[in-house]
């Protein structure tokens, strides 16, 4: 209906623990198909109000609404896998992120928002990178410093932690977190990806490998064939 794509939506044994990874798939799906900007769920039945209020939607008058971010409609699809987390930077040069396109720099910002969405309280894309340049003079030039983005994460109300690791420290942690940044050094320079646990010793890790879905392997894993030095930063939630 024009700007809006209404649902109704009756979910049947749906697992608890499987309720926000559920709607984050819907909305992605929804904004797939139709590319407007709010999605309206007129009638629903099965999901929780905490799975509703992790993707952001909101009660309006007994519907629930979701805004859909304004740089989502803007970027192609194959920029975000199928629960919407940034996973291909490459296809990001008409975001600007200080003097530069993201598909240059704009790796800091989008873990940034990756980490934010992965807690259920989103901060829009532009209010990453636009939020996250204001702080730094040089433009970003250099990228985004590790510094920053953990105190801009703790002023938005992230409990994120912060330490800088030697490789066995740094796998331990992230082992140990729910969810996090790495900031790593590779054959190019330095990086920045968000994590989930996923249990059983594995990570999943977005934007490490553009446009790479489903990347689940063991941090050692990921430290044997990505990361060149043996120290690295870690941004982590207990």
């Amino acid at each position: 209906d024009g700007d809006d794509t209404h649902i109704s939506l009756i979910v049947n044994d749906l697992k608890k623990d499987k309720e926000d990874e559920f709607m984050s798939y819907i909305v992605e799906d929804m904004t797939r198909k139709n590319h407007s900007k709010r999605i309206i769920i007129d009638n629903i039945a099965g999901v929780s109000e905490e799975a509703l209020r992790y993707t952001s939607f909101k009660n309006i008058n007994g519907r629930y609404v979701k805004d859909i971010d304004k740089y989502r409609l803007s970027l192609e699809d194959k920029v975000f896998d199928k629960e919407g987390y940034i996973i291909y930077q490459g296809k990001m040069k008409s975001v600007r992120f200080g003097l530069l396109p993201s598909n240059i720099n704009g790796c800091g910002w989008i873990s940034a928002y990756n980490l934010s969405k992965m807690l259920g309280k989103e901060i829009s894309m532009e209010e990453c990178a636009k939020g996250l340049n204001k702080l730094d003079i040089s433009g970003k030039l250099l990228g985004q410093e590790v510094f920053t983005l953990f105190r801009w994460l703790r002023k938005k109300g992230l409990p994120v932690k912060f330490s800088f690791l030697s490789k066995s420290n740094g796998i331990k942690h992230m082992k140990s977190s729910r969810f996090g940044i790495l900031l790593y050094t590779h054959k190019r320079g330095s990086h920045y990806t968000a994590y989930k646990n996923v249990g059983g010793g594995k990570l999943h890790f977005y934007n490490a490998i553009y446009g790479k879905e489903n990347h689940i392997v063991t941090p050692e894993e990921f430290f044997k064939k990505y990361v060149l030095l043996p120290m690295a930063m870690v941004i982590y939630v207990e």
